[in-house]
Order: C-alpha cells, then structure tokens, then sequence
C-alpha cells in the first residue's frame, strides 16, 4: 500500500469519527436505544440478539426493495455476528456504530444531515404513539401517510454554479455580488449573491411530465390527522403521557409503496374514465347518425358531445393543492395505515395525461439533504466532518422501478377483476406474484417461451427487486 493510500484512509478514518461522534448523530441514535429498550422491558446495558433482530428487520422492512422472510432472516443473523463483534449481546457503543453503519450504506452521500435525515424517516416508519391519558385510559394512535410526488427536484450533485461557495485570495478585494468569509481552516470563501426572485404568486404552474425522467415523492408520516372516517384517536393534552412504541410488521410499510399504490389508483382510474369516454362518445354518434338518418332536423352536435374528448377525471386548474384519500392493497394481514395525496392540481392533471400511454415509471425517495448551500467538498475543520456529495446521484436500491400490467386478478372477498398492477412489486403477495407470474413479456432465462427477449443494454442498478436477491441488491447499492 502506497503512503497516498495510507493517507487517505486515516483522513476517511478521522472524518468517520468526526460523523460518528457529533451531536447530531448521536441524538438520533439514542431513540432508536431506548424504544428497543422499552420494547423488551429491559434495565440492562446491552441488548440481546432477539432484540437486535426484532429491530434490523423492521428497518430492512422500510428500505429493502423486497422482504422476503426467508431471505431476510439469513442475512440478519450474518449481520448480527459483525455488528455485535460475534458477542452474546451488543452495548450502546456497537449499537451506535450498527445504525452508523446502516447510515452510511443507505445514504446517498456522505452527509451527517442525510444520515439523520435517513435514519428519522425509518424511525417514524416503524413505531406508533401511545398515550395515557389522565383518566387512566390507553389509547394507540397509528400513522397516517400523505404522498407527494413531482419531478421538480434540485440537482444536489450538479458542478458549482453562481450561487456556490468557491475559495478565493485572501487579498481580493470585497466587492457588491459577494459574501465573503473566513473559515476555521484559515482559507477565505467568497459567495456570489442571489437575485430576489420576482415571481408572481398568482401565476399558473405550467407542468409538464414525462416517463423518461424519474419521479421523486415524499411520504410523510403523521399521527393524529383527520382520517376519512373522522378523527380516530385524539392528541395528547398537557396532563396525558405519550411515548413511541415499536410496532407491529404489519404496520410497517417500505419506502415507495405507498406512492405505488396511490400511482396504481391513478392509473386505474384514468383507464376506467377513457373507457366510460369512449362508451359515451360512440353513444352520442350513434344517436346523431340516427337523428340524420330519420331526418331530424334538430341533429345539431350538443354541449355535451364538444366536451366528448376532455378526459374525465381531470381537475380545474386554479392553482392549489388537492387531497385525495386511497386505500392500499394487501392480501393478509388487513392494512390499517391510512394514506392520502397531496398533489398540486396541475401536476395531478399532468400525471393522468402522461399515464393513458405509459405504463413504466421510476420513483424515487425525495430527501432535504444533503444541501450543497454553503458547503463544499473542500469545506472541513477540526469540528465539523467533511461533507461529499455522490457523483451518481441516487441510492439505486431505494429506487423504485415499477411496471404496470393490466391483467386479471381476485383480490379478497371480490370476484376477479381486471386492473393495472405493478409487477415488480414491494412487498410479497399473492396478488402480486400470480400478476407477476402471468406477465408474459418478462423473460427469467433464455429457455423459458417469451413474446420477445428484451435485447437492449440494460445497467446494473436498474434491476428488477423481484429477480434479485437483498445481497445482490446490496452490493449494487455500494
């Protein structure tokens, strides 16, 4: 090993310290330690393996493309033996350095805000609130998660531009257009300055979308929301008790499917209105065809039949925000997570659009961090870790890459249907696989009778989460 190498990876050593040691981190990391406490009714100073368990498995259950419990239950006890040192129970110090490690991997850079970032979406996807109130009576209150989605997403990765820190001369001179400022490391900085933007807040959004540029959504958890029923369980007061409890599986939800399956209701609904519009326009000529052919001179094409080719579905554009409550599917267990979109009407609009001839779209989570405001590669002290930011872009595992086929299905306690479903599917059920077992246009191996093999150049981290395994999935990731 060369002495640049040598270098190289004590400065990633002490950088990995400065992460793992800040404030930041370490108030994330002292949740998750005492609701797995608090789930095992432990005093004790260390956890054991079943805890260890318990915990990983629900945080692989939001991030994993797939869970397959078979699969998953390998790979966790593997996990175990590194991240406990192949000890019989794991102390607060490898406990911290595991969700460092969980951290790490899954970010997309490295970043101590997207650390937390990341680590504070699972936490909230995994727990659920309970209060006592004053009267002595215990109530749960489980989350409710609103969907956003849009292609509108600034580039984090893109090269410097105007309104970037860049280093300058300590002898330059100070002008008007900058910010200027002098860091821990004694080098000076310098900021070009940004406009005031005067954009009209009256004015309409002019939204266009399309299938070739990937989609970023945010699921929002929230409790104690209005539900479509009502209010289910009421905030706390000032004299109740609230405290976070580790939830059930069945609770627990991966990145992405709820998005999916408001997508699968759009898509669905815009098949059901093009079809009612075509059956109501082949009515309304034939009616005028009629009315022509007895010779009735009132045959005049009505309000009605000028309206025929506007799609139905589509919503007045004025420059809002709508909320649409849907339901997910899930064969067994019955899900009781609530979930709504919250959608800009315009691009709501736009999404039914591009969704009457296109049935593939990429999806991916939407994150605040990292933020390259006022930072830069080249930014670091004895303090604050240094912060990077991932040439590629985007963690590909946590990228969604769904395709809609519209097949026959039986969903439970209905007879069978046809509907649009999304073969590469994110979580397991009977459904999905018989759906994905019926698509005759995928191909699994060369042998098999296929429509046609799908010859083009394909790269390694757009796979398909149904065909490839967690660990292959993993190394992709890294």
């Amino acid at each position: 090993m060369s002495v640049d190498h040598i270098v190289q990876l004590v400065v990633s050593k002490i950088e990995e310290r400065k992460l793992y040691n800040s404030l930041e981190f370490e108030t994330v990391t002292s949740k998750f330690w005492t609701l797995i406490k608090s789930a095992n009714n432990s005093d004790e100073k260390s956890i054991t393996r079943e805890a260890y368990t318990e915990l990983l498995s629900r945080i692989y259950r939001v991030l994993a493309p797939l869970y397959r419990d078979a699969e998953m239950k390998v790979q966790i006890a593997q996990e175990w033996i590194y991240d406990s040192r192949n000890c019989e129970q794991m102390n607060q110090n490898l406990f911290t350095k595991f969700l460092f490690r969980i951290a790490h991997q899954w970010a997309t850079s490295i970043d101590i805000d997207e650390y937390c970032e990341l680590l504070n979406k699972v936490y909230l996807r995994i727990i659920h609130k309970k209060i006592v109130r004053a009267s002595g009576r215990s109530d749960i209150a489980l989350p409710q998660i609103q969907v956003t989605i849009d292609q509108e997403m600034q580039n984090q990765n893109e090269e410097l531009d105007e309104n970037e820190w860049e280093q300058c001369d300590e002898d330059e001179d100070e002008d008007d257009q900058h910010n200027y400022e002098v860091r821990e490391d004694g080098q000076r900085w310098r900021q070009r300055k940004a406009e005031e933007a005067k954009a009209d807040k009256d004015d309409q959004k002019d939204v266009f979308l399309t299938a070739r540029d990937p989609f970023y959504f945010k699921e929002v958890v929230q409790f104690y929301q209005p539900y479509e029923q009502g209010q289910k369980c009421a905030p706390p007061t000032v004299e109740d008790f609230e405290y976070d409890v580790l939830t059930d599986h069945s609770f627990i939800l991966p990145l992405g499917y709820p998005t999916e399956q408001y997508l699968s209701f759009v898509k669905n609904d815009v098949h059901k209105a093009h079809a009612e519009m075509k059956a109501a326009k082949k009515k309304t000529i034939l009616a005028m065809k009629r009315d022509l052919y007895t010779g009735n001179d009132n045959a005049k094409p009505n309000q009605q039949a000028s309206n025929l080719d506007r799609e139905r579905g589509l919503i007045d554009e004025n420059n809002r925000f709508v909320t649409q409550n849907f339901k997910m599917h899930r064969t067994l267990p019955a899900l009781h997570v609530e979930t709504r979109a919250y959608m800009h009407d315009a691009t709501y609009n736009s999404l039914r659009r591009l969704f009457v001839d296109n049935s593939t779209l990429q999806i991916r989570p939407s994150f605040e961090h990292p933020s390259r405001k006022g930072h830069s590669d080249r930014a670091s002290s004895l303090s604050k870790p240094l912060k990077r930011f991932s040439a590629f872009g985007f963690n590909p595992a946590l990228e969604r890459r769904l395709n809609y086929v519209y097949t026959t299905c039986k969903l439970a306690g209905d007879k069978e249907v046809q509907m649009w479903l999304n073969v590469n599917y994110l979580i397991v059920d009977p459904v999905y696989e018989t759906a994905f077992r019926a698509d005759v246009q995928r191909v699994e191996t060369h042998a098999k009778m296929a429509i046609k093999p799908n010859e083009e150049f394909t790269r390694d981290e757009d796979f398909v989460n149904v065909t490839t395994t967690f660990k292959d999935a993993v190394q992709i990731m890294l």
